[in-house]
């Protein structure tokens, strides 16, 4: 179950999230900045390899451990800034629900061609090394092709089916942030403002009559929303066969430890202060995540 907005400290979550995201990438930069050296080059790589091919085939004339030593070399390239390209669009991507935006992957590939030169300049300064314009782009290449099998994989996936929201909420201005978030992590929904009792009630007994998962995705419920009893009309809603993948968010106006431990109780699953900032929400976006990928069908 999600943890209570309140208690989730901003330092801390930024931490996880820059080392959640944004490491690997770093790591792996740091990681071929060492590949990059002379201890990597060709005059040392090169023993190595023909003690271990001759070993398995021993009649390997010359000529073929030439040429299999500079595909390996070569596929090298491409396959270690294929992954650096993975690990940027992964990173830019960050909790959003969405796997592709072209905005991703040309700040992925920016990085990379910035990097490929980089890289080929400082060889320029090794002993065993030389810098070459064609390793540049044949380093490009591979985070193109990584961008490009990402995307193939992104446009031949299922589409899933619009996430459907229902907000009862007396103050319309609540909804721009759930929206905010929402587009924030490339979800598509469809939103229902229930802004009066009559019409949550008249939702909710609509919502009764309906076969199993055929109601809403998500309920975002204001507890202290005027002229409705919410604790009897949140216990009510969990218990109907419609509601079975409903996940809901109670939005509680007083910082009441008492109200939200109830609210958990009669099957809230998750808990936040009013008024709720899109930063908050935002931390809401594994529950979305959960929604959209894993607790509903597409």
């Amino acid at each position: 179950m999600p943890t209570p907005m309140r208690r989730l400290q901003a330092p801390r979550v930024w931490l996880r999230y820059v080392g959640r995201y944004w490491l690997p990438p770093l790591l792996w930069m740091a990681v071929m900045g060492v590949l990059s050296t002379d201890t990597f080059a060709a005059e040392h790589t090169g023993g190595v390899l023909w003690q271990v091919l001759h070993g398995l085939v021993p009649q390997v004339t010359s000529e073929h451990y030439t040429l299999l030593h500079l595909l390996i070399r070569k596929g090298a390239h491409l396959t270690e800034y294929a992954i650096l390209a993975g690990l940027l669009l992964r990173a830019l991507r960050a909790n959003a629900v969405a796997t592709w935006h072209w905005r991703w992957a040309l700040c992925s590939f920016v990085p990379v061609a910035i990097y490929a030169g980089l890289d080929e300049y400082h060889q320029t300064f090794t002993h065993y090394r030389t810098g070459a314009v064609a390793d540049s782009v044949l380093d490009m290449a591979g985070g193109l092709l990584a961008l490009v099998l990402l995307w193939l994989r992104a446009a031949t996936a299922h589409p899933r089916l619009p996430l459907s929201i229902a907000v009862v909420d007396e103050h319309p201005a609540e909804v721009y942030g759930i929206a905010q978030v929402l587009h924030a992590q490339g979800v598509p929904y469809v939103l229902q403002m229930l802004e009066s009792p009559q019409r949550a009630r008249h939702f909710f007994d609509r919502l009764a009559t309906q076969d199993a998962g055929r109601g809403p995705d998500l309920l975002l419920l204001d507890f202290s929303f005027p002229g409705l009893d919410t604790r009897a009309l949140l216990q009510w809603i969990t218990a109907l066969p419609g509601c079975r993948r409903l996940r809901i968010v109670v939005m509680i106006g007083a910082d009441d430890p008492s109200v939200e431990e109830q609210a958990r109780a009669l099957g809230a699953d998750a808990v936040v202060p009013k008024p709720v900032s899109v930063q908050q929400f935002r931390a809401l976006g594994d529950l979305i995540k959960a929604l959209v990928c894993g607790n509903r069908p597409a």
